[in-house]
């Protein structure tokens, strides 16, 4: 077998990157342990794939699954040590063949990849999340991207807040309008445009531009974890109203009788009926007859009862109040919001992606000691522990005043019971759901109507294969009846980009580049006019036209 792609790790991303393959056209060979799962080897053995069984990835399996002559290494799993260990082996091996590794935590990668020669490391949180976003938000004109190091909102400038990184076109100008000189220029004329997120534009911003910003506009305000106005809503809960209306009425009834049966003023009657049910002030007048001391006496023990109830409630109140503000829980009622419920390392992404694009997130973890439970509070993002499958505890995450809840949990059938739960609760809802099964992603979708559903191995199967066969991702932009493509180049030693300007890079109405990362440092948005270098990565908006002779000059000549 020749210029074959060896995957390495069975999970259930190995069988959707084997179907990648397969559609590719390019053989796969899976090293498989004797304790994987048979149900996945049985799939990838239907899927096509040839396996290797090693009880440990080292030199010799990797001979074996002919590293020498293959076109890449992918290396999966969530164990970060044995991902290492098995990059190294692969380094060992063959240290030309290219290496496409799954990490956990996107930092350790960023560490671990230069060490590592043409290593390029993908976290399936960051590749999802924006997908799960752009589903939450449900604005089809509106799509969450990861590009250039940073997660970034795509769409009608009247739908993007927050600060704009660049202005792709509009129906009239085209998809690409010349963006001046240079990107010293062009940067001048982005922050010229950054707004904040209350809907004012600058005069030559039309209506109809297509923007790259940073914030999707939403009407949603970030939801209170602590506050004054958070906290007296709180303590005011539903058991100390009725308290006080309870004590308004015999307040009230107490001042009718003492007017009526004392022959007091209705002032007097009042301050007769407020000290005698509260126990302040100084009692009865002394010509007051013995059936109204009487009376007094029975309504001072039915004051003392219900201030006594009201100080319970209270300090009741009070000491949830305090534990919600060491806990980040939930203040006041929220509106407007998204309820994201499963910490793990997709619900974390998604809430952190959600947060750095502006919008209000409430979460939902059944085990405080969750993976992302600690980073989201950091983030003065609510955390309600409970489970998310019980209305009650998604009655406190406000779901019946929120924007969308999104099932992001581990587990399809503990995420299939959050989505129908929801649903019961409010049946206009957007609802997303994480599911693994395709095809029962599908059937729920058409039969149950729960909303969008997502599947992370679907959506991050396909980065793994163009990263393996140095083919780039892009995203599809529709810019009046014509489209963008937003995607990252690699420049290769010997190409024709090397040596050349960022001005003299971007094309009037083909492309635009517009962040840069250099082979030794990190991605940069609207870099001075510095001259491009091998190795150094590229994030550009281009035509298809545009894109294809870009790619070209990313390459050595033949």
């Amino acid at each position: 077998m020749d210029q074959h792609v060896i995957v390495v790790g069975v999970e259930t991303t190995t069988v959707r990157v084997v179907e990648e393959l397969t559609r590719s056209r390019t053989p796969a060979v899976v090293v498989v342990s004797p304790t994987a799962d048979p149900v996945v080897v049985a799939e990838l053995r239907a899927g096509g794939a040839t396996l290797v069984e090693a009880a440990r990835t080292d030199e010799r399996a990797l001979r074996e699954a002919g590293v020498h002559r293959a076109r890449a290494v992918i290396v999966l799993g969530r164990d970060e040590v044995a991902s290492t260990r098995t990059a190294l082996a692969v380094e060992d091996a063959d240290a030309g063949v290219p290496i496409v590794l799954e990490v956990v935590n996107p930092a350790f990668g960023s560490r671990l990849a230069p060490l590592l020669g043409d290593c390029t490391v993908l976290s399936p949180a960051q590749l999802a999340a924006p997908a799960f976003i752009g589903a939450a938000l449900g604005d089809g004109q509106v799509q969450a991207v990861r590009l250039g190091g940073r997660d970034v909102v795509v769409g009608p400038r009247a739908s993007v807040a927050g600060q704009v990184l660049a202005r792709l076109g509009d129906p009239e100008r085209g998809p690409l309008p010349d963006a001046g000189p240079g990107p010293a220029v062009a940067a001048q004329a982005v922050a010229a445009q950054a707004v904040v997120g209350d809907g004012r534009q600058s005069a030559s911003d039309g209506g109809g531009a297509v923007v790259i910003g940073t914030q999707h506009r939403h009407s949603g305000r970030q939801v209170r974890t602590r506050g004054l106005l958070g906290g007296a809503a709180r303590l005011l809960d539903r058991r100390q109203r009725i308290v006080l209306l309870l004590l308004l009425g015999v307040i009230l009834a107490s001042t009718a009788y003492f007017h009526s049966s004392a022959g007091k003023d209705w002032l007097t009657s009042l301050y007769l009926a407020f000290t005698t049910a509260t126990g302040t002030g100084y009692g009865d007048p002394d010509d007051a007859e013995l059936t109204v001391r009487f009376t007094a006496i029975v309504i001072q023990v039915m004051g003392l009862l219900l201030a006594s109830g009201l100080t319970a409630v209270m300090t009741d109140a009070l000491t949830s109040s305090r534990l919600a503000t060491l806990t980040g829980s939930v203040r006041g009622r929220p509106r407007h919001h998204v309820v994201v419920c499963g910490l793990g390392r997709i619900g974390t992404a998604v809430v952190v992606g959600l947060r750095e694009r502006g919008i209000p997130v409430v979460a939902v973890e059944r085990n405080e000691e969750a993976y992302g439970v600690n980073r989201v509070r950091r983030l003065k993002v609510p955390v309600v522990i409970g489970e998310a499958s019980d209305p009650s505890t998604l009655e406190e995450a406000g779901v019946h005043r929120c924007d969308a809840a999104m099932a992001l949990t581990d587990d399809d059938a503990v995420n299939l019971e959050i989505s129908l739960v929801a649903r019961a609760a409010r049946e206009d809802l957007r609802i997303v759901t994480r599911l693994y099964d395709d095809d029962l992603a599908t059937r729920v979708e058409r039969r149950l109507r729960l909303g969008a559903t997502r599947s992370v191995s679907m959506l991050t199967a396909p980065a793994f294969v163009a990263a393996a066969l140095g083919r780039p991702r892009s995203t599809i932009v529709p810019v009046g009846r014509r489209v963008v493509l937003l995607t990252e180049l690699q420049v290769e030693p010997d190409a024709g980009l090397v040596g050349m300007l960022p001005s003299q890079l971007s094309q009037a109405g083909q492309v635009r580049l517009l962040a840069v990362r250099r082979a030794d440092g990190a991605w940069v948005w609207n870099e001075p006019d510095e001259a491009f270098g091998p190795g150094d990565r590229i994030a550009v908006a281009a035509t298809r036209t545009g894109l294809g002779q870009l790619r070209l000059a990313c390459r050595p000549p033949l």
